[in-house]
């Protein structure tokens, strides 16, 4: 079987979708061929438009636009679509598959019309203003009406996908996110002491790992920072990953020294710098996306027995059950946020580390999902 998929980012690029994706595909055993931008999401290029990952071809398009009129936000969308589709339609394939992303389920969607063969469709929560607008415009129900089967990443979503766009329960499988427990695992203390060197040898290190926006709660971990280190004074923040907030911290930084700031951690070093972490903070306000997806950095975490400290969001409390295998606090409320941080920073958590890594090594494992996707694959072949 040869499938075709469009998606927005794909390795060696590590965010949490595109290592899903490869860790999914690379494990299933027909010719897969991924259509994705040429560039990274800051817009550093890839070295390579053709690359070769075992079983997988990795074809990059075109991300960005021509000068002239094409410069204009609405038409530089559907120039980025009119690249995919072209790229699409040199392809020989039996399934087609994308995320609900514009413009890539709509090119997704038209291949599927063009070339008459099926499509599936992996669905995320749109939060995008801009994205909506799009998907309004274009009739994303008929899309989905369109496809063969959806994927989802939770029954969170599935249920909101089963109400968004009436699609019947037969027609949609959860597929959760996974981690690669015998790479995300207890590191080598050695290196946790390098790591913790490097640092300043810190009483206890509180680290967030990600992107710097509102979404993932980086207007509560700054406001709490001061009154934090006001009490414990030797504990460090340790924030790795870029975004908006990212000249805000570099800026505080420079007043607390206890503030470290990493702009990127290569991925095979992950694992060591989670287990660092003393407490691993995810500070999900209340958002559609935040109630129906588990960040892969929760799962990740959780697995090198990292202890987790998170909002009480659905994405969150799907996994984490307070004080078995973390900790929640409750959502919105910025002194839940502070009192918790407190009491767990005192806490002696050794156990909750063990049964976190537990809970995912009986859960979250890419075997289990892919045994899964290929079984969809496998019957829509045989429709």
């Amino acid at each position: 079987m040869k499938i075709m998929i469009l998606h927005n980012t794909f390795i060696p690029e590590y965010g949490g979708s595109s290592i899903r994706a490869y860790n999914l595909l690379s494990r299933i055993p027909y010719d897969i061929t991924v259509i994705t931008p040429d560039r990274k999401s800051d817009g550093t290029p890839f070295k390579l438009k053709y690359e070769k990952l075992n079983q997988i071809t990795i074809k990059r398009v075109n991300a960005l636009t021509p000068h002239s009129i094409w410069r204009l936000p609405l038409l530089r969308y559907f120039y980025h679509e009119k690249t995919i589709l072209n790229a699409a339609k040199k392809e020989h394939v039996d399934l087609i598959q994308s995320r609900n992303m514009p413009p890539y389920i709509f090119a997704a969607y038209k291949s599927s019309k063009n070339m008459n063969k099926p499509l599936i469709i992996e669905a995320h929560p749109i939060a995008s203003k801009r994205f909506q607008y799009y998907t309004n415009m274009m009739n994303i129900k008929k899309i989905f009406k369109h496809a063969k089967h959806v994927i989802s990443l939770t029954e969170a979503i599935k249920r909101w996908v089963m109400k968004q766009y009436q699609i019947p329960i037969e027609k949609i499988t959860v597929i959760k996110n996974g981690v690669n427990s015998d790479i995300f695992k207890p590191q080598n203390t050695e290196i946790i002491k390098n790591i913790k060197e490097k640092l300043g040898n810190p009483d206890k290190i509180i680290m967030y790992a990600g992107y710097f926006d509102k979404i993932n709660g980086f207007e509560l971990i700054l406001n709490n920072i001061p009154s934090i280190l006001s009490y414990y004074p030797h504990i460090n923040f340790l924030f790795i990953g870029q975004g908006p907030y990212f000249q805000q911290i570099k800026k505080m930084a420079k007043e607390y020294p206890q503030i470290k700031l990493l702009t990127s951690v290569k991925h095979e070093f992950m694992p060591a710098y989670y287990q660092t972490s003393d407490i691993f903070i995810i500070p999900r306000p209340s958002t559609l996306s935040s109630e129906l997806v588990t960040p892969l950095k929760l799962l990740e975490a959780m697995s090198t027995e990292s202890i987790v400290l998170g909002s009480d969001v659905g994405g969150i409390t799907d996994v984490v059950e307070h004080e078995i295998n973390g900790y929640l606090y409750k959502k919105d409320s910025p002194k839940s946020f502070h009192d918790s941080l407190m009491d767990v920073i005192e806490k002696n958590n050794n156990k909750i580390g063990k049964n976190a890594r537990k809970t995912i090594l009986k859960e979250y494992n890419w075997d289990k999902s892919v045994k899964k996707l290929q079984n969809v694959y496998d019957s829509i072949k045989t429709q």
